[in-house]
This record gives structure tokens, sequence and C-alpha cells, in this order.
């Protein structure tokens, strides 16, 4: 690194050590997540990085070769078979590349993508989620939710951009702020972005936000009543009706229904950061 390679070789370079330190030389994010869903957990993951998982056709019969090629599915890696979607050709994100590799870029206009039918997170109050993408602006727009709108839908969430932010919420029942919960978290650039939660509890229900492998401070905490989720359809990259359009370059997307052990946690940060 001292010998003026340039930025993207370092940046290979670096990713490459990094699976080397962390994965023995033979872990991927196939292999995280099948460690991650070891017990069959509820949830749903989605590497935006691997082009044999995403699709020129719904119905996944047209595989991604290159980039610039608009995506119509994204396979879900979790075993839960909640595969990402979009139907409608003009609002498909595109697959684009870098140093780092493959991602899928949306567009920050009318780009996002769903379940074909609703994701089944029915009583799940334990839960991990990991997001890996960049901040191209300092807007409010959704990384992802479950349900159109998470405010009309005991038992949803969402995580999302807002200025010089990034947010976690829940909702439960009752009106604002009863059931609510939520954190903030300063940032005004993008990253690989943990968090834990624990909707059991009637306080501090989000109890980890890590950035890059680094804990947070977080901030604007509301807890109110005991939640759990329901099973919503997830979209990402909007709010239905509403915009909320992201503009982003999307790596990877995973929520586990489980306190995920620290083990777990950093294996998958590694790959990713």
């Amino acid at each position: 690194y001292q010998n003026g390679i340039g930025a993207n070789t370092e940046a290979i370079l670096t990713r490459t050590l990094r699976h080397i330190l962390y994965g023995g030389g033979g872990d991927n994010f196939k292999s995280s997540i099948a460690s991650l869903f070891s017990s069959s957990e509820k949830g749903f993951a989605y590497d935006f990085s691997d082009i044999s998982t995403m699709f020129q056709d719904t119905s996944g019969t047209i595989p991604l070769t290159a980039v610039d090629q608009l995506v119509a599915r994204v396979n879900d890696l979790s075993g839960n078979g909640n595969h990402l979607i979009q139907s409608t050709s003009g609002t498909r994100p595109i697959l684009k590349q870098d140093a780092k590799g493959y991602y899928l870029q949306f567009d920050g206009t009318n780009n996002f993508m769903q379940t074909s039918g609703t994701v089944n997170l029915s009583g799940l109050s334990l839960f991990t989620a990991f997001a890996s993408l960049s901040k191209e602006r300092n807007v409010a727009e959704i990384i992802f939710e479950t349900s159109e709108n998470y405010n009309n839908n005991s038992g949803a969430m969402l995580l999302y951009f807002d200025t010089n932010k990034i947010t976690v919420v829940t909702r439960g029942e009752g009106t604002h702020p009863s059931g609510y919960t939520y954190v903030d978290v300063a940032t005004t650039t993008g990253g690989v972005f943990t968090t834990q939660a624990n909707l059991a509890a009637v306080s501090n229900k989000i109890t980890t936000f890590r950035k890059d492998g680094v804990s947070q401070t977080m901030t604007g905490r509301l807890d109110n009543t005991s939640q759990t989720l329901t099973n919503q359809t997830l979209y990402v990259g909007t709010r239905v009706g509403a915009g909320a359009y992201l503009q982003t370059k999307f790596r990877a997307l995973v929520f586990v229904g489980k306190t995920a052990t620290t083990t777990d946690i950093e294996r998958l940060e590694n790959l990713l950061i």
C-alpha cells in the first residue's frame, strides 16, 4: 500500500485480504448466510454483488450476464423464498461494477423492488439486520420497509437514510408515540450498517447499531410497549405512494429473525466492508 498502486487496486487487495483473514481463505457471502440461517430462521438475504443470484426476468429464467442490464429479480439466499422482483422495466435498478465488485444502482427517481408476497416475520421480537450501501445525498429515502407504509401497519418496520443520519423504526399498536420505537445514528456516508433489536423489551429495544464494524452512538430513542413483527410485503428502495426513492450503490441486504452471534456479525461485516 505504500508504493502508489492506485485506489482501485488497493480496494481489491483490501477486500481480498479481509476474505482471507476472516474467512479462512474459503469464506464467502453464501456460506456466511448458511451459518446465519442454520436453524431455518425467518428473514431474507440478498447479495447484490453476486451476479448469479440476479435475473433479467421476474421468473428467474434469463440470467444477468453483464453490467448495465436491468435487474428484474434477485434471489433470496436465506432459504425462505423471499425473492425480490420488479415487473416494470422502467423502475428496475441496474447492475453496475466498481473496484469493490458488482452492485445494484438505485437511481433515486423511481427504482425499487419488492417481494411478490408477504414475508413471514410473524411473532418475531428479535432480529439482526445488515445493509451495505452508499449514501449519495442527505435527504429522506427508504432503504427497506416492510409494508407500503409502516405507520399504517402494526408490526412493520423500516430502515432509512435522512439528512445526516440513518434511522431504524418499528411500529407497534396504538397511535404515535405508543408502540413505536426508533433510534438515529449520525452519518453522512454509507457503509456496512448492522442493527439488532429486542422488541419484547419495554425500553431500549434497539440494542446494537454498528457502522463498518464499529459501535455507534444511538440518539433520538423512542420506546413504549413491547412489540412483535408481523407478516408484510417487503419493499426495497421506496415507500409506496410516497416516493422517498433511494439513490445508492446497494451491495447487500440481510435480515434474520434472531440475535446473531458476535462471530456471525463480524464474519459477514468483514466480507462486506
